[in-house]
């Protein structure tokens, strides 16, 4: 997941600049950014927001789903997979209907 800076770049196609530019020293920051500068490292991060955060923005809006009911490592397992698997019967039965 890239850096908020990072993120403005890659999604307007321009350097970020201004106040609050982060400077980066850190090797592993300065790794992930050059491999998501690369035209693989673009065309992954935009199949990403296709495909995963869009489930994410659905479940927290949509849903009310900002924080789990339950505590606990294996509770709040059970309660994603609950949500996960209404998001795909929702999605499979709206997609059904439009066939």
């Amino acid at each position: 997941m890239p850096d908020p800076h990072l993120a403005r770049e890659l999604n307007t196609g321009k350097l970020a600049r201004g106040v609050g530019r982060m400077t980066v020293s850190d090797p592993h920051l300065l790794r992930s950014r050059k491999r998501l500068r690369s035209a693989r490292g673009r065309a992954w991060y935009q199949k990403r927001k296709r495909m995963i955060e869009p489930v994410f923005g659905t479940l927290k809006e949509q849903r009310g789903m900002r924080q789990f009911q339950r505590r606990g490592r294996p509770a709040t397992a059970v309660e994603w997979a609950l949500a996960s698997i209404a998001h795909n019967l929702i999605r499979y039965r709206t997609l059904r209907r439009k066939a």
